[in-house]
């Protein structure tokens, strides 16, 4: 069962939100936004929850499994990582 929870979530409006104010263009947020969309879809928990190990894996796994390309996975980290730093305000080391 997939859930849609993100969509409607106050994580999402946040994260919209900060990319306003940080002058980020409608397509930039559309893309980051859809970013996020798909690790929350993939790993199945809040964002809250979801650890830097996680990511590291969800990474990786974009990389050599689906076989995402170059571009794609630049977009993919950026939109994870802004809203692991600005919004969750995590100091993580993989989103340095």
């Amino acid at each position: 069962m997939q859930k849609h929870w993100w969509n409607q979530s106050e994580w999402y409006s946040k994260m919209d939100k900060a990319m306003q104010v940080n002058g980020m263009g409608e397509r930039t947020r559309e893309a980051y936004l859809r970013s996020m969309r798909q690790l929350l879809q993939q790993v199945d928990k809040h964002p809250e929850l979801i650890s830097e190990e996680e990511l590291l894996d969800y990474f990786i796994y974009r990389q050599n499994v689906t076989g995402w390309s170059p571009a794609t996975m630049r977009i993919c980290y950026s939109g994870v990582k802004f809203f692991f730093k600005h919004v969750l305000k995590k100091n993580w080391h993989l989103l340095a």
